[in-house]
């Protein structure tokens, strides 16, 4: 479907010569031959307002930022930026200032909040309407009450509503073939140099248009004249000089609306600011517009049911016609002289006039004859297919026996084909489970489609397949069954009405291929730390940093600075290198304090950490100095926002440490070893969810459940997981892919690397509030000692590949958190499939057998973890721990190393493995392993 509607959008677009805008386009972008927006592309690149990579490419494929989108939204208009414009966003790029601004000016967005613009961010399908509308008139205080006929138009933000509705109105976006709009999808480079493109096109019309309708609210007007998204069916005018083209896969019956505007190409200002830093531009190729010569809006494939009766087969004719506005149309003299076709199937029984040459080939009653359509047109360069099926069915029409309630259907009304829409289907990691279902379409004796108030009342359709990953409604029930990219999944469709006769099977099958990740997150915490002559040094922190470019070249890191290091004036060219890599790459900075539940007093703890501040001020920025200020407020606002630390990095933390950060240095986010360790320094707690969580006010382990005992914090896990059982032998956590631990003996990363696989693979991921991975990695170690610098290398060198995995710093992996979940728990969720890595601890004697699969699942209430050996017929619940009840257990501040900290509230696979599960637990593990698309034989046992 996409390839033909890359191909008509071509006819409709393409007004120049085929030679020379083939010729053009070439020599600027690698990449772009198949995409839908081939001409958008060519023409906004012609006139400066986008340009590529550095390599050729366009890469249309991939997500644009909102600060590129900028630029493109800017440029397009041809809007400059007053000069003297005072910015409220820190994280503009420079390249970027002028677009961003003259945005601002005109005020079309205020970024993400008071002080952020989001640059890195990718702009979603509904941020785009929300541009183009204010840009169009719509206000706040000029909001409309149409709704958008979007299937998913509730999932529209409520701010973006009525600029969806807007921009559906005048058909600068529209759906895909599902009529899903994706409100909150990132959108690709070249969906969005779409966009552009139609509105440049639309020329001063648009604004009339806009205008009538937010006049007249949600009274529908005559769309504009634009071309259709590329899952739509855009018109087709036959003449001008297109190139040729091939089109396929095209329904019997493609509805097909609107006409082709004309091209009007603005006037470009020769003197706009710094473009986008890619290759430069390509002078433009204009021509003026052809008169078309022939239009129509559908083209139909007459193709009767095929009786299983050889005295009907001479007979037999496929013909077609072609229909503009509900009508079929005569061919004029023209196309007449010029168009050509021909009827090709892959059975051969019919000839290329649609007459029956070989009846031998006829399949039995029941079967399905796949017949293409090749239409030709050399004048206009056009090469079209169009498909359709016809049905083999008994020597005469069944008698039809309507029941009392329903009348007899007409014969253009009874089912005798099923037309599958669905082929694909995405690769787990980038399937979006709620929305996704196969599609079909029952066709009537001539081929078209049946609306659904026709349809017999006992009509009854059911999917099977063999693999355990499609219901009966055509529906994904368990994702983690999805094999690879480039497998398929054989699927049978059943359609029976007993009231009229109709017994349909249909086998196909759907191919796995690679859809559209979401961003995925690591979170790295580099530890400085050490006193006069054992200090993290230059040299390594320059080495771990570009050992981490290994796997994201723009990485962000957390230093996180103990306070032996910020004590040491020996120090401070470390400091200084941090706040330099501050002002040129954005990292941050953290406090790091190893063991503070050592502490026994909070006033230890607060003298601690107003120590650290003072020291890092005099050692980092000493020009800020002053004497005896110890403990004064005047020491942290007095350090530049951007020099502040951010974050804390720790091996366990207390409610009132949280507290007291908050207050009094603004610190809202963790990562800590506590949240997932059993055993830290020998301190005992089972640890808290995997996914990033507000904590609990009187318990870091455990999840808030609402506003009132929301710490204002937020905690992620710094070691992620293989939950029963690692390489360790001694003295160590279970769950790590750490490969710098004392305790590892091997100078390979094998576990490590294998653990990180599962998190980068998740089937889970586009359910996830946030994926991520982490790691909190001891520098001094990892680099001064021969196997565990070894086994770092291996990581880094063998991490997986073409994952698009981002390495931020622990703040702003909080924010991600906050951007996506809000305020709250309530939205938040995290699941993980994953296998055992094989390696056994002589810890607690614990192991992870290869042969074992896990399922850890959850949300702001429960945590739930299953296991399933090889071989077994269900999986057994090992976990499952209530979030929810009450009270909650406040941590102690001090306590022995033996004192059990842990929040269990039934099951617990450590603590207690056999705890038996209530009634009201099982329900609810059925609910929440419903809501993750989890059907598997489940023993509650």
């Amino acid at each position: 479907m996409r390839q033909y509607v890359a191909c008509l959008l071509m006819i409709l677009l393409l007004c120049t010569n085929a030679t020379s805008v083939s010729a053009t386009s070439t020599e600027a972008f690698t990449d772009i031959k198949q995409s839908y927006a081939f001409d958008a592309i060519t023409s906004l690149s012609a006139q400066g307002v986008i340009t590529g990579y550095e390599d050729g490419s366009f890469q249309p494929q991939r997500s644009i930022s909102r600060q590129e989108w900028a630029s493109v939204f800017v440029k397009s208009l041809n809007w400059t930026s007053e000069p003297g414009t005072v910015l409220p966003f820190t994280d503009v790029s420079p390249w970027a200032v002028p677009y961003v601004s003259a945005l601002y000016q005109h005020q079309i967005t205020n970024g993400i909040n008071a002080t952020t613009f989001g640059v890195k961010q990718s702009i979603t399908r509904q941020d785009i309407a929300v541009w183009y509308a204010r840009y169009l008139g719509l206000t706040d205080t000029l909001q409309k009450e149409g709704i958008a006929t979007f299937a998913d138009q509730a999932d529209i933000s409520d701010y973006a509503k009525s600029s969806v509705w807007l921009m559906e109105q005048l058909g600068l976006m529209q759906g895909n073939e599902q009529h899903l709009f994706a409100p909150k999808q990132p959108v690709q480079r070249q969906a969005a140099i779409l966009v552009a493109y139609r509105v440049l096109q639309s020329g001063d019309e648009l604004h009339q248009r806009a205008k009538q309708l937010l006049a007249q609210g949600n009274k529908p007007v005559s769309k504009p004249a634009s071309e259709a998204e590329p899952d739509l069916q855009p018109v087709l005018t036959i003449g001008g000089k297109s190139p040729s083209t091939t089109i396929d896969k095209v329904e019997t019956t493609p509805e097909i609306t609107g006409k082709r505007a004309n091209a009007k190409d603005k006037d470009r200002n020769q003197n706009n600011p710094r473009p986008d830093p890619e290759v430069p531009v390509v002078p433009p190729v204009t021509s003026p517009p052809v008169e078309p010569i022939f239009v129509f809006d559908r083209v139909s494939i007459d193709a009767p049911v095929l009786w299983n009766d050889p005295a009907t087969y001479n007979d037999y004719q496929l013909s077609f016609y072609f229909w503009y506005q509900g009508q079929k149309i005569a061919w004029s003299e023209k196309i007449l002289s010029d168009l050509t076709y021909q009827f090709e199937d892959k059975l051969n029984i019919f000839d290329t006039r649609g007459k029956i040459i070989h009846p031998e080939h006829i399949p039995a009653t029941g079967g399905l004859i796949p017949v293409t359509l090749h239409l030709v047109s050399p004048q206009a360069k056009i090469d079209l297919h169009i498909t359709t099926m016809v049905m083999v069915t008994i020597k005469s029409p069944p008698p039809v026996t309507p029941p009392v309630e329903q009348p007899e259907a007409e014969p253009d009304r009874v089912i005798r084909s099923v037309y599958m829409d669905t082929y694909t289907l995405d690769q787990s990691v980038s399937l979006k489970l709620d929305s996704w279902r196969i599609r079909y379409v029952l066709q009537d004796v001539y081929g078209q489609p049946i609306a659904p108030e026709y349809l017999p009342a006992d009509l009854h359709i059911r999917f099977e397949n063999d693999t355990g990953i499609i219901d009966e409604q055509g529906r994904i029930i368990n994702v983690h069954n999805i094999p690879p990219v480039g497998s398929t999944i054989p699927v049978r469709i059943s359609v029976t009405s007993p009231s009229t006769s109709v017994y349909l099977n249909k086998e196909f099958e759907l191919k796995v291929v690679a859809g559209e990740r979401r961003k995925q997150y690591f979170a790295v915490s580099v530890m400085l730390e050490g006193g006069s002559g054992s200090s993290t040094t230059l040299a390594e922190m320059q080495q771990m940093r570009s050992m981490l470019a290994q796997i994201d070249p723009h990485l962000h890191i957390t230093w996180a600075i103990d306070n032996n290091f910020v004590f040491q004036e020996s120090n401070r060219p470390q400091l200084q290198q941090v706040l330099q890599y501050v002002d040129l790459y954005g990292d941050e900075i953290g406090i790091l304090s190893g063991y503070p539940n050592n502490h026994y007093t909070l006033a230890q703890w607060g003298n601690e950490m107003n120590e650290w501040l003072y020291m890092y001020r005099y050692n980092a920025m000493n020009a800020l100095h002053e004497s005896g200020t110890v403990g004064q407020p005047s020491v942290f606002s007095s350090i530049p926002v951007a020099y502040r630390p951010t974050s804390l990095s720790s091996f366990a933390v207390n409610p009132e440490q949280v507290t007291w950060l908050k207050d009094h240095f603004e610190i809202t986010s963790y990562m800590g070893w506590a949240a997932t360790q059993y055993n830290v320094n020998q301190l005992f707690g089972e640890g808290s969810p995997l996914m990033p969580y507000w904590s609990n006010q009187y318990n870091p382990l455990v999840p808030a459940q609402g506003d009132v005992d929301n710490s204002g914090a937020v905690f992620m896990n710094p070691v992620t997981i293989d939950p029963i059982g690692s390489r360790y032998v001694e003295k160590s956590s279970r769950w790590t892919i750490h490969p710098g631990d004392p305790y590892v003996k091997d100078s390979n990363a094998e576990p490590q690397l294998y653990t990180a696989q599962q998190y980068v693979d998740n089937p889970y991921q586009m359910m996830n509030t946030v994926n991520y991975l982490s790691i909190v990695i001891d520098t001094n170690w990892v680099l001064r000692h021969d196997n565990l610098f070894n086994g770092w290398k291996d990581f880094v060198d063998h991490f997986p590949a073409g994952r698009d995995v981002s390495i931020v710093g622990i703040n702003e992996l909080g924010q991600t958190y906050r951007t996506q979940s809000g305020a709250t728990n309530h939205q938040a969720q995290f699941t993980l499939m994953f296998r055992g890595s094989g390696y056994t601890t002589a810890l607690d004697g614990n192991n992870s057998p290869a042969d074992t699969r896990y399922l850890w699942t959850e949300n702001a209430y429960q945590r739930l973890i299953l296991r399933k050996q090889d071989g077994d017929q269900a999986w057994s619940v090992i976990d499952f721990t209530d979030y929810t009840k009450t009270p909650v257990p406040q941590t102690p501040y001090a306590f022995d190393s033996h004192t059990e900290v842990s929040y269990v509230t039934g099951r617990n696979y450590k603590i207690a493995p056999n705890a038996p599960l209530t009634s009201a637990e099982i329900q609810r593990i059925q609910e929440r392993l419903q809501q993750i698309h989890f059907t598997e034989e489940v023993d509650y046992q």
